[in-house]
Protein backbone atom coordinates (compact mmCIF):
# COMPACT_ATOMS: atom_id res chain seq x y z
CA UNK A 1 0.00 0.00 0.00
CA UNK A 2 3.03 2.26 0.34
CA UNK A 3 1.86 3.75 3.65
CA UNK A 4 3.28 2.98 7.10
CA UNK A 5 0.03 2.29 8.90
CA UNK A 6 1.38 2.75 12.44
CA UNK A 7 2.60 6.30 11.73
CA UNK A 8 -0.58 7.15 9.87
CA UNK A 9 -2.72 5.73 12.66
CA UNK A 10 -0.94 7.89 15.23
CA UNK A 11 -1.45 10.91 12.99
CA UNK A 12 -5.17 10.12 12.72
CA UNK A 13 -5.43 9.90 16.50
CA UNK A 14 -3.66 13.25 16.84
CA UNK A 15 -5.89 14.81 14.19
CA UNK A 16 -9.03 13.54 15.91
CA UNK A 17 -7.85 14.88 19.28
CA UNK A 18 -6.97 18.32 17.93
CA UNK A 19 -10.15 18.51 15.85
CA UNK A 20 -12.20 17.78 18.96
CA UNK A 21 -10.40 20.62 20.74
CA UNK A 22 -11.19 22.80 17.72
CA UNK A 23 -14.89 21.92 17.94
CA UNK A 24 -15.10 21.82 21.74
CA UNK A 25 -13.60 25.28 22.09
CA UNK A 26 -16.04 26.85 19.64
CA UNK A 27 -19.28 24.98 18.86
CA UNK A 28 -20.81 24.70 22.37
CA UNK A 29 -20.38 28.41 22.99
CA UNK A 30 -21.47 29.87 19.65
CA UNK A 31 -25.22 29.66 20.50
CA UNK A 32 -24.46 31.20 23.91
CA UNK A 33 -22.58 34.02 22.15
CA UNK A 34 -25.55 34.48 19.81
CA UNK A 35 -27.83 34.97 22.83
CA UNK A 36 -25.39 37.56 24.19
CA UNK A 37 -25.55 39.37 20.83
CA UNK A 38 -29.34 39.55 21.16
CA UNK A 39 -30.40 36.59 19.00
CA UNK A 40 -34.06 35.54 19.22
CA UNK A 41 -35.05 31.91 20.03
CA UNK A 42 -35.69 31.37 16.32
CA UNK A 43 -32.23 32.70 15.41
CA UNK A 44 -30.66 30.39 18.00
CA UNK A 45 -32.57 27.51 16.41
CA UNK A 46 -31.35 28.62 12.97
CA UNK A 47 -27.74 28.38 14.14
CA UNK A 48 -28.28 24.76 15.14
CA UNK A 49 -30.40 23.94 12.09
CA UNK A 50 -28.35 25.56 9.30
CA UNK A 51 -24.97 24.50 10.66
CA UNK A 52 -26.11 20.87 10.99
CA UNK A 53 -27.93 20.85 7.65
CA UNK A 54 -25.04 22.27 5.64
CA UNK A 55 -22.52 20.20 7.57
CA UNK A 56 -24.27 17.09 6.28
CA UNK A 57 -25.63 18.30 2.93
CA UNK A 58 -22.21 19.08 1.52
CA UNK A 59 -20.81 15.76 2.68
CA UNK A 60 -22.62 14.12 -0.24
CA UNK A 61 -20.69 16.30 -2.67
CA UNK A 62 -17.33 15.94 -0.93
CA UNK A 63 -17.83 12.20 -0.36
CA UNK A 64 -18.73 11.56 -4.00
CA UNK A 65 -15.89 13.66 -5.42
CA UNK A 66 -13.27 12.23 -3.05
CA UNK A 67 -14.34 8.65 -3.88
CA UNK A 68 -14.34 9.47 -7.59
CA UNK A 69 -10.88 11.03 -7.77
CA UNK A 70 -9.33 9.12 -4.86
CA UNK A 71 -8.03 12.23 -3.04
CA UNK A 72 -9.20 11.85 0.55
CA UNK A 73 -6.17 13.43 2.22
CA UNK A 74 -6.42 16.54 0.03
CA UNK A 75 -10.00 17.19 1.11
CA UNK A 76 -9.08 16.67 4.77
CA UNK A 77 -6.30 19.26 4.50
CA UNK A 78 -8.28 21.89 2.58
CA UNK A 79 -11.34 21.52 4.79
CA UNK A 80 -9.33 21.76 7.99
CA UNK A 81 -7.49 24.91 6.92
CA UNK A 82 -10.69 26.60 5.71
CA UNK A 83 -12.67 25.83 8.87
CA UNK A 84 -9.85 27.21 11.03
CA UNK A 85 -9.47 30.46 9.10
CA UNK A 86 -13.24 31.12 9.18
CA UNK A 87 -13.06 31.41 12.96
CA UNK A 88 -11.40 34.82 12.55
CA UNK A 89 -14.45 36.66 11.10
CA UNK A 90 -16.71 34.74 13.54
CA UNK A 91 -14.63 36.24 16.34
CA UNK A 92 -14.93 39.76 14.93
CA UNK A 93 -18.66 39.94 14.15
CA UNK A 94 -21.23 41.53 16.45
CA UNK A 95 -24.35 40.78 14.39
CA UNK A 96 -26.47 37.64 15.02
CA UNK A 97 -27.38 37.51 11.33
CA UNK A 98 -23.75 37.66 10.16
CA UNK A 99 -22.86 35.11 12.83
CA UNK A 100 -25.43 32.68 11.39
CA UNK A 101 -23.93 33.09 7.90
CA UNK A 102 -20.35 32.60 9.10
CA UNK A 103 -21.23 29.56 11.22
CA UNK A 104 -22.95 28.07 8.17
CA UNK A 105 -19.80 28.56 6.07
CA UNK A 106 -17.73 27.06 8.87
CA UNK A 107 -19.91 23.96 8.88
CA UNK A 108 -19.52 23.60 5.10
CA UNK A 109 -15.75 23.68 5.49
CA UNK A 110 -15.84 21.04 8.24
CA UNK A 111 -18.11 18.87 6.07
CA UNK A 112 -15.21 18.43 3.67
CA UNK A 113 -13.27 16.47 6.29
CA UNK A 114 -15.85 14.11 7.79
CA UNK A 115 -16.58 11.53 5.04
CA UNK A 116 -13.01 11.74 3.81
CA UNK A 117 -11.56 11.10 7.29
CA UNK A 118 -13.74 8.00 7.70
CA UNK A 119 -12.99 6.76 4.20
CA UNK A 120 -9.26 7.38 4.59
CA UNK A 121 -9.27 5.60 7.95
CA UNK A 122 -10.99 2.57 6.41
CA UNK A 123 -8.25 2.39 3.80
CA UNK A 124 -5.30 2.46 6.19
CA UNK A 125 -6.59 0.64 9.28
CA UNK A 126 -6.63 -3.16 9.33
CA UNK A 127 -10.15 -4.59 9.23
CA UNK A 128 -9.83 -6.52 12.50
CA UNK A 129 -8.82 -3.30 14.30
CA UNK A 130 -11.68 -1.13 13.04
CA UNK A 131 -13.89 -1.42 16.14
CA UNK A 132 -10.97 -0.67 18.48
CA UNK A 133 -9.84 2.20 16.24
CA UNK A 134 -13.32 3.77 16.20
CA UNK A 135 -13.56 3.50 19.97
CA UNK A 136 -10.18 5.16 20.46
CA UNK A 137 -11.09 7.93 18.03
CA UNK A 138 -14.30 8.65 19.93
CA UNK A 139 -12.45 8.48 23.26
CA UNK A 140 -9.86 11.01 22.06
CA UNK A 141 -12.61 13.25 20.78
CA UNK A 142 -14.22 13.30 24.22
CA UNK A 143 -10.84 14.01 25.84
CA UNK A 144 -10.23 16.90 23.47
CA UNK A 145 -13.73 18.22 24.08
CA UNK A 146 -13.20 18.13 27.86
CA UNK A 147 -9.80 19.82 27.59
CA UNK A 148 -11.21 22.60 25.45
CA UNK A 149 -14.37 23.31 27.41
CA UNK A 150 -12.57 23.19 30.76
CA UNK A 151 -9.91 25.58 29.49
CA UNK A 152 -12.55 28.01 28.25
CA UNK A 153 -14.50 27.76 31.50
CA UNK A 154 -11.45 28.50 33.63
CA UNK A 155 -10.49 31.36 31.30
CA UNK A 156 -13.89 32.99 31.75
CA UNK A 157 -13.83 32.40 35.53
CA UNK A 158 -10.60 34.37 35.94
CA UNK A 159 -12.11 37.33 34.15
CA UNK A 160 -11.03 36.89 30.52
CA UNK A 161 -13.39 36.69 27.54
CA UNK A 162 -14.14 32.97 27.31
CA UNK A 163 -15.59 33.18 23.82
CA UNK A 164 -12.54 34.96 22.41
CA UNK A 165 -10.17 32.54 24.15
CA UNK A 166 -12.19 29.61 22.81
CA UNK A 167 -12.03 30.69 19.19
CA UNK A 168 -8.30 31.39 19.42
CA UNK A 169 -7.73 27.93 20.91
CA UNK A 170 -9.93 26.41 18.19
CA UNK A 171 -7.95 28.22 15.47
CA UNK A 172 -4.57 27.07 16.82
CA UNK A 173 -5.61 23.45 17.42
CA UNK A 174 -7.19 23.19 13.97
CA UNK A 175 -4.02 24.41 12.23
CA UNK A 176 -1.73 22.16 14.32
CA UNK A 177 -3.94 19.18 13.52
CA UNK A 178 -3.76 19.73 9.77
CA UNK A 179 0.02 20.21 9.94
CA UNK A 180 0.47 16.86 11.72
CA UNK A 181 -1.82 15.16 9.23
CA UNK A 182 -0.04 16.71 6.23
CA UNK A 183 3.38 15.60 7.44
CA UNK A 184 2.46 11.99 8.23
CA UNK A 185 -0.35 11.08 5.83
CA UNK A 186 -0.51 10.86 2.07
CA UNK A 187 -2.94 9.56 -0.47
CA UNK A 188 -3.41 5.78 -0.60
CA UNK A 189 -2.73 4.42 -4.07
CA UNK A 190 -5.79 2.86 -5.71
CA UNK A 191 -6.84 1.74 -9.17
CA UNK A 192 -8.57 4.74 -10.77
CA UNK A 193 -9.69 2.99 -13.98
CA UNK A 194 -11.37 0.24 -11.99
CA UNK A 195 -13.13 2.75 -9.78
CA UNK A 196 -14.37 4.73 -12.77
CA UNK A 197 -15.62 1.59 -14.49
CA UNK A 198 -17.57 0.62 -11.37
CA UNK A 199 -19.23 4.02 -11.35
CA UNK A 200 -20.22 3.69 -15.01
CA UNK A 201 -21.63 0.20 -14.63
CA UNK A 202 -23.85 0.74 -11.61
CA UNK A 203 -25.56 3.79 -10.27
CA UNK A 204 -25.42 4.96 -6.71
CA UNK A 205 -29.12 4.19 -6.27
CA UNK A 206 -28.65 0.57 -7.31
CA UNK A 207 -25.66 0.22 -4.99
CA UNK A 208 -27.50 1.61 -2.00
CA UNK A 209 -30.62 -0.44 -2.71
CA UNK A 210 -28.53 -3.60 -2.62
CA UNK A 211 -27.95 -2.94 1.08
CA UNK A 212 -31.41 -2.92 2.67
CA UNK A 213 -29.98 -2.64 6.16
CA UNK A 214 -28.22 0.59 5.17
CA UNK A 215 -31.53 2.14 4.10
CA UNK A 216 -33.19 0.96 7.31
CA UNK A 217 -30.30 2.31 9.35
CA UNK A 218 -30.49 5.71 7.65
CA UNK A 219 -34.27 5.99 8.12
CA UNK A 220 -34.11 4.95 11.78
CA UNK A 221 -31.17 7.24 12.57
CA UNK A 222 -32.86 10.17 10.83
CA UNK A 223 -36.10 9.66 12.74
CA UNK A 224 -34.18 9.50 16.00
CA UNK A 225 -32.17 12.60 15.07
CA UNK A 226 -35.29 14.74 14.65
CA UNK A 227 -36.28 14.23 18.28
CA UNK A 228 -32.64 14.30 19.41
CA UNK A 229 -32.08 17.77 17.95
CA UNK A 230 -35.53 19.08 18.88
CA UNK A 231 -34.24 19.87 22.35
CA UNK A 232 -30.81 21.27 21.43
CA UNK A 233 -31.84 24.96 21.13
CA UNK A 234 -34.00 24.48 24.21
CA UNK A 235 -30.95 23.46 26.24
CA UNK A 236 -29.27 26.76 25.42
CA UNK A 237 -32.38 28.76 26.31
CA UNK A 238 -32.83 26.84 29.57
CA UNK A 239 -29.20 27.36 30.55
CA UNK A 240 -29.27 31.10 29.87
CA UNK A 241 -32.89 32.14 30.54
CA UNK A 242 -34.22 29.67 33.14
CA UNK A 243 -31.26 28.28 35.09
CA UNK A 244 -29.28 31.54 34.62
CA UNK A 245 -26.00 29.66 34.48
CA UNK A 246 -22.68 31.46 34.21
CA UNK A 247 -20.27 30.86 31.34
CA UNK A 248 -18.14 28.80 33.70
CA UNK A 249 -21.08 26.64 34.82
CA UNK A 250 -22.06 25.98 31.21
CA UNK A 251 -18.51 24.91 30.44
CA UNK A 252 -18.60 22.56 33.45
CA UNK A 253 -21.66 20.85 31.98
CA UNK A 254 -19.75 20.26 28.76
CA UNK A 255 -16.75 19.02 30.74
CA UNK A 256 -18.96 16.60 32.68
CA UNK A 257 -20.42 15.01 29.56
CA UNK A 258 -17.06 14.89 27.80
CA UNK A 259 -15.19 13.43 30.76
CA UNK A 260 -17.77 10.75 31.49
CA UNK A 261 -17.81 9.78 27.81
CA UNK A 262 -14.03 9.50 27.64
CA UNK A 263 -13.83 7.47 30.86
CA UNK A 264 -16.61 5.19 29.66
CA UNK A 265 -14.82 4.41 26.42
CA UNK A 266 -11.48 3.98 28.19
CA UNK A 267 -12.88 1.48 30.69
CA UNK A 268 -15.46 -0.30 28.55
CA UNK A 269 -14.02 -0.12 25.03
CA UNK A 270 -13.09 -3.80 24.74
CA UNK A 271 -16.42 -4.82 26.25
CA UNK A 272 -18.28 -2.52 23.84
CA UNK A 273 -16.37 -3.98 20.88
CA UNK A 274 -17.70 -7.47 21.76
CA UNK A 275 -21.36 -6.46 22.06
CA UNK A 276 -23.62 -6.50 19.00
CA UNK A 277 -24.10 -3.14 17.31
CA UNK A 278 -27.86 -3.55 17.34
CA UNK A 279 -28.03 -3.95 21.11
CA UNK A 280 -25.72 -0.99 21.66
CA UNK A 281 -27.77 1.24 19.37
CA UNK A 282 -31.09 0.30 20.97
CA UNK A 283 -29.90 0.79 24.55
CA UNK A 284 -27.91 3.98 23.98
CA UNK A 285 -30.42 5.78 21.76
CA UNK A 286 -33.49 5.05 23.88
CA UNK A 287 -31.56 5.93 27.04
CA UNK A 288 -30.90 9.43 25.70
CA UNK A 289 -34.61 10.09 26.25
CA UNK A 290 -34.02 11.03 29.88
CA UNK A 291 -31.86 14.07 29.06
CA UNK A 292 -34.61 16.52 27.98
CA UNK A 293 -36.85 15.23 30.79
CA UNK A 294 -34.32 16.38 33.40
CA UNK A 295 -33.94 19.74 31.67
CA UNK A 296 -37.69 20.24 31.76
CA UNK A 297 -38.37 19.13 35.33
CA UNK A 298 -35.24 20.17 37.25
CA UNK A 299 -33.44 23.05 35.47
CA UNK A 300 -30.88 23.56 38.23
CA UNK A 301 -27.12 23.37 37.95
CA UNK A 302 -26.49 20.28 40.11
CA UNK A 303 -29.31 18.37 38.43
CA UNK A 304 -28.07 19.34 34.99
CA UNK A 305 -24.53 18.38 35.97
CA UNK A 306 -25.73 14.89 36.90
CA UNK A 307 -27.66 14.43 33.68
CA UNK A 308 -24.68 15.61 31.62
CA UNK A 309 -22.54 12.96 33.30
CA UNK A 310 -25.08 10.32 32.26
CA UNK A 311 -25.45 11.88 28.82
CA UNK A 312 -21.71 11.62 28.19
CA UNK A 313 -21.68 7.90 28.91
CA UNK A 314 -24.71 7.07 26.78
CA UNK A 315 -23.73 9.40 23.93
CA UNK A 316 -20.22 7.93 23.74
CA UNK A 317 -21.67 4.44 23.30
CA UNK A 318 -24.14 5.65 20.67
CA UNK A 319 -21.52 7.61 18.71
CA UNK A 320 -19.08 4.69 18.77
CA UNK A 321 -21.80 2.31 17.58
CA UNK A 322 -22.76 4.56 14.67
CA UNK A 323 -19.11 5.12 13.68
CA UNK A 324 -18.44 1.37 13.85
CA UNK A 325 -21.49 0.61 11.72
CA UNK A 326 -20.36 2.98 8.98
CA UNK A 327 -16.82 1.58 8.97
CA UNK A 328 -17.87 -2.08 9.11
CA UNK A 329 -21.16 -2.33 7.22
CA UNK A 330 -20.80 -0.09 4.17
CA UNK A 331 -19.10 -1.00 0.83
CA UNK A 332 -15.40 -0.10 0.73
CA UNK A 333 -15.43 1.57 -2.70
CA UNK A 334 -18.41 3.76 -1.81
CA UNK A 335 -17.62 4.23 1.87
CA UNK A 336 -17.11 7.99 1.59
CA UNK A 337 -20.31 8.41 -0.40
CA UNK A 338 -22.35 6.13 1.86
CA UNK A 339 -21.03 8.05 4.86
CA UNK A 340 -22.11 11.27 3.19
CA UNK A 341 -25.58 9.88 2.39
CA UNK A 342 -26.05 8.81 5.99
CA UNK A 343 -24.86 12.18 7.26
CA UNK A 344 -27.06 14.04 4.78
CA UNK A 345 -30.16 12.14 5.88
CA UNK A 346 -29.45 12.65 9.56
CA UNK A 347 -28.34 16.22 8.84
CA UNK A 348 -31.71 16.95 7.26
CA UNK A 349 -33.29 15.57 10.42
CA UNK A 350 -30.96 17.69 12.56
CA UNK A 351 -32.11 20.70 10.53
CA UNK A 352 -35.78 19.83 10.97
CA UNK A 353 -35.61 19.32 14.74
CA UNK A 354 -34.21 22.76 15.74
CA UNK A 355 -36.41 24.61 13.22
CA UNK A 356 -39.53 22.90 14.60
CA UNK A 357 -38.29 23.64 18.09
CA UNK A 358 -37.85 27.35 17.41
CA UNK A 359 -41.20 27.73 15.65
CA UNK A 360 -43.11 25.74 18.26
CA UNK A 361 -41.46 27.62 21.13
CA UNK A 362 -42.43 31.00 19.66
CA UNK A 363 -45.99 29.74 19.19
CA UNK A 364 -46.29 28.19 22.65
CA UNK A 365 -44.87 31.22 24.47
CA UNK A 366 -47.78 33.26 23.14
CA UNK A 367 -50.05 31.12 25.34
CA UNK A 368 -47.83 29.69 28.08
CA UNK A 369 -44.92 30.94 30.13
CA UNK A 370 -41.43 30.21 28.81
CA UNK A 371 -40.82 27.46 31.39
CA UNK A 372 -44.15 25.74 30.60
CA UNK A 373 -43.55 25.93 26.85
CA UNK A 374 -40.08 24.44 27.30
CA UNK A 375 -41.50 21.60 29.41
CA UNK A 376 -44.04 20.61 26.74
CA UNK A 377 -41.34 20.52 24.07
CA UNK A 378 -38.97 18.57 26.34
CA UNK A 379 -41.71 15.95 26.89
CA UNK A 380 -42.17 15.69 23.12
CA UNK A 381 -38.44 15.16 22.64
CA UNK A 382 -38.33 12.57 25.43
CA UNK A 383 -41.14 10.43 24.02
CA UNK A 384 -39.82 10.73 20.46
CA UNK A 385 -36.25 9.79 21.42
CA UNK A 386 -37.40 6.70 23.31
CA UNK A 387 -39.75 5.36 20.64
CA UNK A 388 -37.47 5.99 17.66
CA UNK A 389 -34.52 4.51 19.57
CA UNK A 390 -36.43 1.25 19.85
CA UNK A 391 -36.74 1.15 16.03
CA UNK A 392 -33.12 -0.04 15.78
CA UNK A 393 -34.52 -3.43 16.84
CA UNK A 394 -36.05 -3.88 13.38
CA UNK A 395 -32.89 -3.32 11.34
CA UNK A 396 -31.88 -6.48 9.50
CA UNK A 397 -28.36 -7.83 9.07
CA UNK A 398 -26.94 -5.25 11.49
CA UNK A 399 -24.64 -7.73 13.27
Amino acid sequence: MGVRTTEVEKALYSKALLDSIHIGASSPFIPIYAVQLGATPLQVSLIYALSNFNLNLFQIFWGYISDRIGKKALFIIVGSISSSILLIPILLTSSPTILIILVTLHSIAISMTIPTFISYSAEVIEEQRIRIFSGRINSLMYIGWVTATLTIGITSEIGLNGFVAGLILALISGLIGVIIFSINCREVESDPPRVKRDYRQRSLLVEVKSHDHLIQFIITSSSFSVFLSLSWPLFTITQTKIALLTFFEISLLEVASGASGAICLFLLLRWISKIGLQKLLIISSSSLAIIPLFYGLTPEFLSLLLIHLISGIVSSIYDTSVFSYILEKTPMKEKGLCTALYNFATGTALFTGPILSGLLLEHLTSTFSLSEALLYLYLTSTIGRFLTGLLYYYIKILD
